[in-house]
């Protein structure tokens, strides 16, 4: 970095990220991957299945919240990540 480089977000003085960003403000702007807020799932009442693409199985509680993760979590493209 030249004489003089700061951070082009807060001002802090090197070291700087190809971006020109200190560590902080890349961590706060970069965004990596999403998923919704809630994620909503059917469970059976009366056999506590679990409703899974149109039919009812039996699952682990910790293995269907695995599946529904897996199906909502979207991963940022590289180009898209700055907000």
């Amino acid at each position: 970095m030249s004489a003089g480089a700061f951070c082009i977000a807060c001002g802090a003085p090197p070291p700087l990220t190809s971006e020109r960003m200190c560590e902080d403000c890349l961590r706060q702007r970069a965004t990596l991957s999403r998923i919704p807020e809630t994620i909503q799932q059917s469970r059976c009442a009366k056999c506590d299945s679990f409703e899974v693409r149109g039919r009812w199985s039996e699952m682990d509680p910790d293995a269907i919240a695995d599946l529904r993760i897996r199906e909502n979590l979207v991963a940022e493209d590289a180009r898209s990540r700055w907000t």
